[in-house]
């Protein structure tokens, strides 16, 4: 094994000297690996530090000092504690270099954040600034379908107005050639209230969507209260026996049945009032003066159903 020429302990690895050819401790010369490795083709002229100062170490492998050369002795000591702290410090600038890339690379994370949070900022900006607006525009809407409704009630209200003076027959059979003239004073005339042409404004039978029963007919009355006399004439009549097509000439067995024209909207509430109450168990719903109403019983006080909001009388018990 190869002793230092310096410490003469052994080693595998050291600084040869191109002129006294011994291998020493890179320590004990007083120079780091790293350093003596960037040497390249210039380790072949390399020389020891005791070649240097015009000394030759012939002898192989003994050491250099000796009593009498302390003061050498303390000055390699030195150098030895130096060099260890070089290589120390190496490695602290080593650690430092590699966090200065860290922190560059995280300043460079930070600063790509930052961007997609200003980003993200600003799309958030605006899509509250989108929010606000949808808000304003339901606002708008909900004034408007409010608007809306309220404009469709007063129509549907004047509608029902232009049909006060209008009766609704069913289940009258069509005939053809038929003069409907004659079969509402024929009608007139089996409920024992009588009724000539000239109270009647016009009649005609009107479109359905029931193609199993006969088109209604819808009579308008010069007078509302003729018109209201009637009705309560074939209703009466009604009760105590039945109105039937056979009655007036005509095939069938049919009941006929005398009613107030309410329109499309009215005729779907009063379907829905009829509905709620057999599940409320309500006895009673009519209509009088084209107004809807119902009645839980005999003694209670009478309900009028004007709109589908006033359907909660009937499922809250509301009098």
């Amino acid at each position: 094994m190869t002793k230092c020429g310096e410490c003469n302990e052994g080693l595998l690895d050291g600084a040869v000297c191109s002129l006294c050819k011994q291998t020493f401790h890179y320590n004990c010369i007083g120079i780091t690996e790293g350093g003596y490795r960037k040497l390249g083709d210039r380790k072949s002229t390399w020389r020891c530090p005791k070649c240097k100062s015009g000394g030759l170490c012939l002898q192989v492998n003994t050491p250099t000092l000796s009593p009498t050369h302390e003061p050498s002795s303390k000055i390699l000591e030195e150098i030895r504690t130096l060099s260890s702290r070089m290589t120390a410090f190496e490695e602290l600038v080593g650690q430092i270099k590699l966090m200065r890339d860290e922190f560059s690379e995280l300043k460079s994370s930070v600063v790509e954040a930052s961007t997609i949070i200003k980003d993200f900022g600003l799309r958030l900006q605006n899509m509250e600034d989108r929010l606000l607006e949808v808000e304003k525009t339901k606002e708008l809407i909900n004034g408007l379908q409010s608007r809306v409704d309220v404009l469709e009630c007063e129509r549907d209200a004047a509608e029902q107005w232009n049909r006060m003076n209008n009766v609704e027959l069913k289940g009258i059979p069509q005939t053809a050639n038929e003069n409907l003239l004659d079969l509402i004073v024929s009608i007139g005339s089996k409920v024992n209230f009588a009724v000539t042409k000239q109270q009647l404004n016009f009649i005609a039978r009107t479109p359905s969507r029931d193609y199993n029963h006969p088109k209604p007919i819808v009579a308008c009355f010069n007078s509302r209260y003729v018109k209201e006399n009637f009705v309560t004439a074939v209703r009466s009549f009604n009760r105590e026996s039945a109105l039937s097509a056979n009655l007036l000439g005509l095939r069938g067995s049919a009941k006929i049945f005398a009613n107030d024209h309410l329109t499309t909207r009215n005729k779907v509430l009063l379907n829905k009032t009829k509905q709620l109450a057999k599940e409320m168990g309500w006895r009673y719903v009519w209509v009088k003066h084209c107004k809807i109403q119902a009645r839980r019983s005999d003694s209670s006080p009478v309900c009028v159903i004007k709109s589908d909001k006033d359907l909660q009388k009937i499922t809250k018990g509301e009098m």
